[in-house]
């Protein structure tokens, strides 16, 4: 979550505020209450993890390098224009959503667990329905 630049930068155009990521954040754990989610925030700000699913973890204060260590070990990112986001879920063969392009999208985590939608195509809307094998 960037916080300090975005918030500030083009006027906040690109700022995403946390409540957006705690909100998509619990759509996930809700859809899945059989399994243990963990879920990180990467900022480089502190945020206020109350607002989050029980156990979520930060790592704001740490460096550049954790951050990327983490997200790279992540199967699913949610994020805005965030280069290192973005570079860290094609690392890490990770999905990544960009909340930027729909701040409210229409969001159904089965869904977008499932593989069956295209995350990261920039040429479809994000959440457009494709058939597997384009998705893969």
């Amino acid at each position: 979550i960037r916080q300090g630049d975005f918030r500030t930068w083009q006027n906040g155009r690109f700022y995403i505020p946390p409540n957006v990521f705690a909100r998509h954040a619990w759509k996930i754990h809700d859809a899945h209450p059989q399994k243990r989610i963990q879920f990180w925030v990467c900022s480089d700000e502190p945020v206020d993890l109350t607002q989050f699913p029980p156990g979520t973890q930060t790592s704001a204060g740490k460096t550049l390098r954790e951050d990327l260590r983490i997200m790279t070990s992540c199967g699913f990112i949610l994020g805005g224009t965030s280069t290192l986001a973005r570079a860290s879920a094609f690392l890490g063969r990770g999905q990544f959503h960009n909340l930027f392009l729909q701040p409210e999208p229409p969001f159904d985590p089965l869904l977008w667990l499932s593989g069956k939608i295209a995350l990261t195509d920039g040429d479809k809307t994000p959440g457009e329905r494709v058939d597997s094998e384009a998705a893969t």
